[in-house]
């Protein structure tokens, strides 16, 4: 799994690359719609936040952009996000 700061920094090589780190989300949105789990990707920094805000704030994030989004998960610490992905309730963001 890549780090925080090592996928930040691949994003940052883009052209129209955005990034937004805050409260505990990092949210990118690369050059290319794809979503890519280097391009554009949203992954939970801490575990005060709930999944909903994380969709929420991912969506509110990349959809102005046209811009799918990967979830990065945690092993250690995102058990929710986890579950949720295998459900496959989530579906294509």
């Amino acid at each position: 799994m890549a780090s925080r700061s090592s996928s930040a920094i691949t994003a940052r090589h883009g052209d129209c690359t955005a990034i937004d780190e805050r409260d505990g989300l990092l949210l990118v949105s690369g050059s290319h719609p794809a979503p890519g789990p280097y391009g554009n990707f949203a992954m939970r920094l801490t575990e005060r936040l709930t999944v909903s805000a994380i969709l929420e704030r991912a969506d509110a994030f990349s959809k102005p952009k046209k811009r799918s989004y990967v979830l990065w998960v945690r092993e250690h610490a995102d058990e929710d996000l986890d579950a949720l992905a295998v459900s496959g309730a989530v579906g294509c963001r």
